[in-house]
Order: C-alpha cells, then structure tokens, then sequence
C-alpha cells in the first residue's frame, strides 16, 4: 500500500490525539509500523497521515535550542552549559532554565529538545564535560530532574542521555565500557535512575559505545531488564544519531527508534526481511511501535499545533525577561576559587582607576561549548562588553589582546561581504559525477554569514551528497599588514585572494577537532593586505575526502564542511609586549583567559588540561609586571594552573551563554557576590585524575578501574590534595552554621524512609549573599563482612538567596532511601546497612565538616525506582 511519511503535510483528522495507541498499532499495516521506528530526516520523525501520526521534530538543547539544522541554524539565546548550572546548586534556577528552554523550543517548532546529559565524567579530559553536570551522580540526577521539569511543565519533552556510560569521545562508536556491576549502578544509572524517580522524562537517548561487552542500544539488560521491568519506564526509548548497529538485535532488544533519518538499518526492506525470516517476532515490532505512538501523540497532546503545522517555522526570540534570567543564572554559576588580600570586588573606593583588560577570550564570543551542544547565539556580550557596562564611574577600562588562546584562528567576521556589502558569502554547488567531472551550471546557490560552513543540510535542492562548492566574499581590513589565514576541512579545500593561492588543504591531511571530530587540522598560510583595500576572497571545497592521517572511523558522525580563519600575523612577542606595556601602567589587571568550542567539544576529547595557546605563559608573564592581576578563566571543565601562586584571584566563569560578560562584570565590580560551588574536582596534576591509567580506548577498551571512586571519593580516598576540592567556592561574604538537628521521620519501609535534617546558616560577613549547604553522608562503621564504601557522599543540599549580613535562616532538607543505599552484587538489590549513620555539612568534599549529626536506620531492602 502506497503512502507518504514525509513530515509536515496536511493532516486535517486529529483523531489521533484521543485514540487508544494500542488501537492505532492494530491498524498500522507493517510497513506502517517499520516506517515509524526510524527518523525521517536529521530532527524529525515520519507522519501517517491516514491515521492522523504527525511528524515529531527535534533539536538539541542542552546550551540553548539550535533549531533543525546544523548548517542555517536560527540565532537563539544560549544559556550556561550543564556544568557551570550545576555549580548554581539550584534546582529553582535549573528549572527556570528548563522553562525557558522550552520556551525556544517552541520558538523552533521542536516538540522535543535532546537533552539533558547526565553522563558522569571519569576525567575532566572528556570532550562534553561542559556538557554535563558534574561528577557527582546524586548531582547530576537532581540538575536533571529540575531541568527536565521546567521543559515538561511548558509541554515540550525532554530526552536524558546518553544511556550509559558514555564519558568519552575516543572511540565512542566502538569503545566497550568495562564497568562493574555496583559502579554502573552506584555511579553511572544512578543519575538516570533519580531523574525518572523525580521527573520521568518523555524520552531517553541511548549511548553510542558498548558496556560490557554489548552495544547500549541493542543492551536487553539495560533497555529491558533494567529501564522497563525494573524502573518501569514508559518513555520512548531513541538511539544516539547514527548509534543503532542492527535490525533485529536493537528491535527485540528494546529499541524503540532509530535515529537520525533516513534510517540506515530500519528500512522496509531488511526489517521485513528479518520479521519474515521471524528473527524479530511480530509481537516484538508492535511493542516498538506502541512506544513511538505513545511518545508521538504525548507530544501532538501538550503541542497539536507544533505537532500538526504543515509549515514548521523557526524565530528567534525577545524577551528581556529571559535575558535577566541568563544573567542570573551565568552570576550564580560563578565560582570565585581565590581571592587574597580581598582584592575583589572593585569597587568604587578600592582604589582602581585604571585597568587593563587582557587576554584571548577577553573580546571573543565564548559562549558555549562546541559538537551538537553549539548553536548560534542571537547575542553575545563579552567580557570586555560586561566590565565596561559593570564598571563604577570614573574607571577607565583599556584593552590589549596579549596574545592568541585559541586551537584556531578566529574565524573571518567583520572583513568580509558579499556584492551588496552585506557580511555573506555567495556560494555555488556544483554536482560531480563519479568520475569527477563538474557539472557546467551550478545547482544551487545560497549565502551564508558565517566563515564556518558545515554542509550536512539546508543545502539548495538539487544538490547531491557529492559536490564541489566554490564560495565568494570581498575581504577588506582596517589592518594593513601581513595576514595568517587557516582552512581546516571535512572534505578538501584551497582558499584565494585575488586569485592567489593562498592555503590550500587539499591533500596529505591530519585529522583535527573540527567537525565533530571529523575535520582536518588547520593548514595555514600568509598573504599581505593593505589596509582599506578591497580584495576578491574566494574558496573552493570538494565534498570527497582526501586520506587523512589519524582518522578515527569509530565516529559515528561523519561531516561535510569547511572553515575559514585569519588575523593579522604579529610575533608573540610583539602582541605579549602590548600587553606588558598596558599592565605595567595600570592599576590592576583583569585577564580573561580559557578555552571555546573548538577546544571543548563533541567528538574528540582534550589532550590536554592546559589551556590552549598562549594563555598560560601570558598569565605569568602579566602577573610579573602588576601584582593586582585578577584571572576570570571560561572554560566548561577544570584546566591547569601553574600560575595559581602568581595571581591574587582567580574567577571559574564556566560558559555563561548570552550573558557572559555581564555576569563576570556584575561579580568583579561587585554588583553580585559570587555563590557558585564546583561540581567537579580541579586536579593539580592531570597524573592525579582518577581515571587517568584507564581514561582511553584500549584496543576498543576502556577499563573503569577507578570503580566507585570517581572525583572527590578517589581524592579523599588516595590523600590526594586537589587544586581546588568539589564544592569549593568563595563568596565576598562569610557564612557558619549551627543548630544541626536529625530525626528520622519514618523507617518502617524503604519507599517511606524519610531523615528530616535542619540547620541555621548565618551570614557572618558584611554584604548580602547568596549561599549553598551542603549535606554529606557517612556510612555506619566498618565491620569484617560490610562492603568497602567512599568515606562520604553528598546527598542533597539546600540555597539561601540574598541573605542579608548578620542574619540567620533556617534551612530543612529530607532524605530517602537513595540517601542511605548501596548496590548489592550479591543479591542484585539495594541495601541500607543497619547501624550508626552520620550526616555531615561540609563547605567543600576535602575539607572537615562545619557541622554533624547521627541517626540510627534499620537494614532495608529495595529495588525499582
């Protein structure tokens, strides 16, 4: 029976929305039901329309909402990534956040957005660390459950990923994750398991690598045994894209679609095949097919006119309300890791009339961190933007770059246009036959604003997967001199000005971090510009790969594009000696330095703690000529700093999305006192990391042998002094603690488990703070047949906001069974040891507790959620 999937044509019977979805899989016809268990395109799903099933679109979301397409992406607002959220220690603020994601979602005609991420990180080397909340799983669990209630209560579902032990990007396709059974469940499930607990999500997203041993998208033990008979979800169950490895293993196994479209092994054809040959029983196919209707008339229910327009719209947003929402989120993400002789904040009588700002981020867009967690903001301000905006009356901010901090050259802006003067490139697609030969006329042509062109959709119809496109701009600069321009590319590609060769990157490539891991390293090359001087810039790129050394085909994206950087060739140098000059005459230095998105990214994981180019070195160097050197460090994860002694403080901005610059402004000029905690543990040695002997693919390996001392329990656990401890952050206040009371509410069962703890937090400083308390647990002491636990682990925790200086508020937090419970290998269940229990608050995970309580629990079993 012929039929059409192709989302968003006219659907007019919504009958759909109160059909019972078991009904509606009795009168699919088979290849009905095989069409829905695959996407239909990269963000959205196949309609039925005789049966009114729209087409459900998609997007990314952990940052901000990007839109349907990788390539023409919709300028958005960008909020702070996951880890700088959870340093807020806020679960009303990760909830607002979670509204107004949704907000944009809808923005973008997506019903769903793909997040969040709850991948724990074993090492801050991981490519998406930023993209996570932290290291620690009752953390990470809780973040999630509020986030993904703030999408869900304004009717746009979320997906929690990536399901599970993902936490590295070599090898990701093919790495088998060696985890044993109390680690996966205690560390790694355990994040999932609350957030369904908390705030069922709508969907779940599968991870792309192995654990022990089996693909975790065709994994029964995981999809089935433990995520629908244990914890009873009733979610739709989606792999990573391209992460579904084959028909009738993923079908029986729990896998309820395919992603992203059109699909490569859920085809007619081979599922039918399979079903025919019954290696994937009927029964087993339906069930797929009731979670995917299920799922979609959920979707279609809380939005039917995103479900069923026939002409799906992206806009971007303006709403002052949500950009003093990102503002304060990205201010409370803040940590302030050291502040000596009180240097900070700069207020108007600390003295600082003249100050420099320095550095590669200082004046630079980093908002974000890079792969499917990028989008294009619809503004950014800057930290240079944010200070002055900040700054009292009467101080005079001046700035000097110092010196490049960046894996590339930033990418060409202002410099170019196209005819009308308009910042675009004109670019023509020319289709190529096998044999290589270019079509005479283009087939398609289109502009584009950015000097990144990342050609997996939005390209003009007609235009073939194998193509030459060959792009044209003017290129004019107010700097005259000699020019560095880079080309790094997913296919092959020569840069020209005036019809002079001047980069090509063509041949004999070395694989990169562009692209999600699929690009070249940047080829570079010199050309001398006069100033003001028009000049005739044109590329050509061929979407065919060249052999490129050190290409990793377990990637499971593989991209097609091209990006084009330059700036003005100085000697460092030249550049650090600008720098010097304006440090040495002034009264203090604010240096942004850190990382960005191509540092930071999906796709390929950091080689290194230490930030890139010259960051450090300009540290030092800066912090020789002025001793009032402040250092605001961007980044999305811990970075090295042999420079910690030189400076007097140090601000941990995260990325802050939209607000960036503001927020760094507010908290250096004081307007804010800072109150982010780290959720992540900042080495002093990357040899220090847990997972550092095991953190790579071994032969397709990665063994976790760190267990269940991962972050802060490895370091406490070792005697290992960190460089800055999980929890850590100061404030321009002080605050104690006292009155710990502990009482036990209910224990008769473990689902009415119920320890009540209180406390009265003081501010003891001399300015209005905002302030988290942290509740650890202890297990009862050690005896001959108990099982070898983390000292301690935080449970929960609890915010003041705006407390004014000498008062007191009291703050009350429950515990329940996940508080108190360890994975028994033994028995396959949960157990609370029976004993002495302590709870501690402790101001970060290194130090000794402020203040501690006791109570006595029975020894209780459990399972579930």
């Amino acid at each position: 029976m012929a039929f059409s999937a192709k989302p968003f044509i006219a659907i007019h019977d919504r009958s759909f929305l109160d059909a019972s979805p078991q009904d509606v899989v009795s009168s699919l016809t088979l290849k009905e039901k095989i069409t829905l268990l695959a996407g239909y395109d990269t963000f959205s799903t196949p309609a039925i329309p005789r049966l009114g099933i729209p087409s459900i679109r998609l997007s990314d979301g952990t940052n901000g909402v990007r839109g349907s397409s990788l390539f023409k992406m919709t300028p958005a607002m960008a909020i702070p990534n996951e880890a700088g959220l959870a340093a807020t220690f806020s679960l009303e603020l990760v909830r607002t956040m979670g509204g107004l994601i949704a907000r944009e979602a809808e923005a973008r005609s997506a019903s769903t957005v793909l997040g969040p991420n709850v991948n724990v990180p074993r090492s801050p080397l991981g490519g998406r660390t930023f993209e996570t909340f932290g290291e620690d799983p009752t953390l990470s669990g809780k973040m999630a459950a509020s986030y993904i209630q703030g999408l869900q209560d304004e009717d746009i579902g979320a997906t929690i990923k990536h399901f599970v032990c993902n936490e590295q990007e070599h090898e990701r396709k093919a790495v088998n994750s060696v985890v044993s059974p109390r680690a996966l469940r205690e560390i790694y499930l355990r994040p999932f398991q609350i957030a369904l607990c908390e705030a069922p999500p709508w969907a779940l997203m599968t991870a792309y690598n192995k654990l022990n041993g089996v693909h975790c998208s065709e994994s029964r033990t995981l999809l089935l045994d433990i995520l629908r008979a244990e914890w009873g979800y009733e979610g739709l169950v989606m792999s990573d894209w391209n992460g579904t490895y084959s028909v009738s293993g993923a079908i029986n196994n729990g896998l309820d679609l395919e992603m992203c479209g059109p699909p490569k092994w859920r085809n007619p054809e081979l599922v039918t095949s399979v079903v025919a040959a019954r290696k994937v029983p009927i029964r087993n196919l339906n069930a797929r097919a009731l979670q995917v209707v299920r799922w979609a008339q959920k979707c279609a229910r809380a939005q039917p006119e995103l479900a069923y327009t026939t002409k799906p719209i992206e806009y971007t947003r303006e709403d002052p309300g949500d950009c003093a929402l990102i503002r304060r989120a990205a201010v409370e993400s803040i940590c302030l890791l050291k502040n000596d002789r009180h240097i900070l904040p700069f207020t108007a009588a600390s003295g600082m009339r003249k100050i420099a700002v320095i550095g590669p981020n200082a004046n630079g867009r980093i908002f974000s961190g890079g792969g499917s967690a990028n989008l294009k903001a619809q503004y950014v301000i800057t930290p240079l933007q944010g200070l002055r905006n900040s700054a009292p009356a009467g101080v005079d901010i001046q700035y000097a770059l110092g010196g490049t901090g960046a894996v590339f050259l930033p990418l060409l802006h202002e410099e170019v246009a196209d005819h009308t003067g308009t910042p675009h490139y004109t670019v023509d697609f020319y289709n190529q036959t096998a044999t290589g030969q270019i079509d005479a006329q283009p087939n398609g042509t289109i502009t584009h604003d950015e000097s990144n062109f990342l050609m997996i959709d939005s390209l003009p119809s007609g235009v073939t997967a194998d193509f030459v496109a060959i792009g044209r701009a003017s290129f004019k600069t107010n700097e005259g001199g000699t020019w560095i321009f880079g080309l790094s590319c997913a296919g092959k590609g020569r840069l020209y000005l005036d019809d002079t060769l001047v980069v090509s990157n063509w041949e004999n490539q070395t694989r990169g971090s562009s692209f999600f891991g699929s690009g070249s390293a940047e080829e570079m090359g010199m050309y001398t510009v006069d100033a003001g001087r028009v000049y005739q810039l044109r590329f050509e790129f061929n979407s065919r790969r060249s052999a490129m050394r050190g290409a990793d085909e377990s990637q499971p994206l593989t991209f097609t594009g091209i990006r084009i950087g330059g700036m003005l060739h100085r000697s460092v140098d030249e550049r650090l000696q600008d720098a010097i000059t304006l440090a040495k005459n002034s009264d203090a230095v604010i240096l942004v330095a850190g990382n960005n998105h191509d540092a930071e990214t999906e796709g390929f994981d950091r080689p290194t703690l230490s930030m890139p180019g010259l960051n450090d070195r300009l540290i030092s160097e800066i912090a020789a000529v002025n001793s009032n050197v402040v250092v605001a460090v961007q980044a999305g994860a811990p970075v090295t700093m042999p420079w910690i002694d030189k400076v007097p403080a140090v601000l941990f901005t995260w990325y802050g999305g939209s607000e960036t610059g503001n927020a760094i402004g507010d908290v250096i000029f004081g307007r804010e006192s800072p109150s982010g905690r780290l959720p992540i543990t900042f080495p002093a040695n990357e040899r220090d990391v847990p997972a550092a002997l095991s953190f790579k693919s071994e032969m397709g390996t990665a063994r976790y042998t760190e267990d269940l001392f991962v972050g802060y329990k490895h370091y406490y656990a070792r005697g290992i002094a960190p460089l800055f401890a999980f929890g850590h952050g100061l404030s321009y206040s002080t605050f104690d603690y006292s009155d710990l009371r502990v009482s036990v509410k209910n224990d008769k069962t473990p689902a009415d488990l119920q320890v009540v703890v209180s406390c009265r937090v003081t501010n003891t400083g001399s300015v209005k703070g905002s302030h988290s308390v942290h509740f650890y647990v202890s297990h009862p002491v050690a005896t001959t047949t108990s099982v070898i636990h983390p000292k301690w682990s935080l449970q929960t925790w609890a915010k003041v906001t705006d407390l004014p200086p000498q008062e007191s508020e009291e703050v009350t937090v429950e515990l329940d069974k996940y508080a108190f419970s360890h994975w028994s290998e033994m028995d396959n269940v949960w157990v609370i040891e029976p004993g002495l229990w302590t709870i501690e608050i402790r101001h970060t995970a290194e130090l000794s507790a402020d203040i501690s309580g006791q109570v006595t629990l029975p020894e209780l079993e459990w399972s579930g959620l």
